[in-house]
């Protein structure tokens, strides 16, 4: 498991920045989301995230430090993260989903980070992709161990939707009002994960109906790619005359 280090590398830390947006730009029309005004940015967060696509874990890491202004954790299996190549963050903490001991050891180490006063920690219950319109929604036992751990904090749900009627693929991510804290004050674990299922897959159709419907006139587009534009390519004659230049410099030597 990786931890943060204790002293900023903050050339590192822009460059990690500058790289994640690009990558982004390059690979989205556009990002679009919706964030609950409820949600307290300044106190310990639980953001619970359904996993519908490889591409969420940079998104919540763009969302987190971007439009959240948060320094936030990320619970991923390693078995994900070995498919991102550079991370360049020591904010993912990994753990082999086959272990028992690496995934109680990376549920203290997150309840220990919402101990903190401004901690939040992105966890993706599923624990593996699944496609967004995939129901029931199902969390893995670790996310009831999780919050028996941490009653006390702010828990999110994220709801992760995509949609590829352009040439390049939109992502839409809603940050809904945090659940009621009375919902983990009595039952059990099981009831708990039943309780966040219900209430993040509420959320989840709510932005599938508005993507169908093409109706995402209260979320912000946060992130537009550079192929967003309704002509993501140069007109034909620009390149005629740009080949054109390129032949006459050629020519003269």
């Amino acid at each position: 498991m990786r931890e943060k280090s204790g002293e900023q590398n903050l050339v590192a830390d822009w460059v990690w920045q500058v790289y994640l947006t690009r990558k982004l730009k390059k690979h989205f029309a556009r990002v679009y989301v919706r964030c609950s005004e409820q949600i307290n940015v300044s106190i310990p967060t639980l953001y619970m995230a359904n996993h519908a696509s490889w591409w969420d874990l940079y998104l919540a890491m763009w969302i987190s430090r971007n439009y959240l202004r948060q320094d936030a954790y990320f619970l991923v299996n390693e078995e994900e993260t070995d498919t991102y190549g550079w991370l360049g963050q020591e904010e993912v903490l990994s753990f082999d989903g086959d272990s028992y001991q690496q995934i109680q050891e990376a549920l203290e180490h997150g309840a220990e980070i919402l101990d903190g006063r401004f901690g939040s920690l992105w966890v993706f219950g599923q624990g593996e992709v699944k496609h967004p319109d995939f129901r029931p929604l199902r969390f893995l036992p670790g996310l009831g161990s999780l919050l028996e751990k941490v009653k006390h904090v702010q828990v999110v749900p994220v709801a992760f939707y995509y949609s590829m009627t352009g040439r390049f693929p939109e992502a839409c991510v809603q940050l809904s009002a945090p659940i009621v804290p009375s919902t983990f004050e009595q039952g059990n674990r099981r009831a708990w994960i039943a309780a966040c299922s219900k209430e993040l897959t509420y959320h989840l159709d709510m932005v599938k109906e508005q993507v169908i419907s093409e109706n995402l006139g209260d979320f912000e587009c946060v992130l537009a790619g550079t192929m967003a534009g309704d002509h993501p390519w140069p007109p034909v004659e620009d390149w005629k005359k740009q080949i054109e230049q390129w032949i006459q410099k050629i020519k003269k030597g």
